[in-house]
């Protein structure tokens, strides 16, 4: 699971806290400028990664690249001995300053990328997302093509 988040405030964040404790999140990947103490995120386990890129533009290649990789060590499953898949089951929260822009595209890359198609995802996160994506990153994520394909 990805959730989608606004970066909380210094004030905000016993709340933001305890949100990523209800959902058990153990990563958080922050997209945009520091501005909370995330000495409280190490307290509780959640791994803390840093994939700022510019409000409004297209993640860099790096960027997805790193993106990519996170969501393929928490979610892809591994083949055991005897051939059975083990599940794995995580929730990585991306933050972004409003939780409408940058954070909304990673997690769209993530939907493309799990095998939905672009336009599902656009619409499945602005379902859920009021006011997320703007013309510019809709346009990205329907260009977007997944690295298995």
């Amino acid at each position: 699971r990805i959730l989608i988040l606004a970066t909380p405030s210094d004030d905000q964040i016993d709340d933001f806290v305890q949100d990523l404790k209800n959902y058990k999140v153990s990563d958080l990947v922050r997209t945009c400028d520091k501005n909370f103490n995330e000495r409280r995120l190490t307290e509780i386990g959640v791994a803390l990664h840093e994939f700022s890129f510019l409000d409004g533009q297209d993640p860099p290649k790096y960027v997805v690249k790193k993106w990519l990789k996170l969501l393929k060590r928490r979610f892809v499953s591994r083949k055991l001995a005897d051939g059975s898949d083990t599940p794995k089951k995580a929730t990585i929260a991306v933050l972004c300053a409003a939780g409408l822009g940058r954070a909304p595209v990673l997690a769209g890359v993530g939907l493309i990328e799990g095998g939905m198609a672009p336009l599902d995802t656009i619409e499945y996160i602005r379902s859920n997302r009021k006011g997320a994506l703007s013309r510019v990153q809709a346009e990205y994520l329907l260009k977007y093509k997944p690295s298995h394909s």
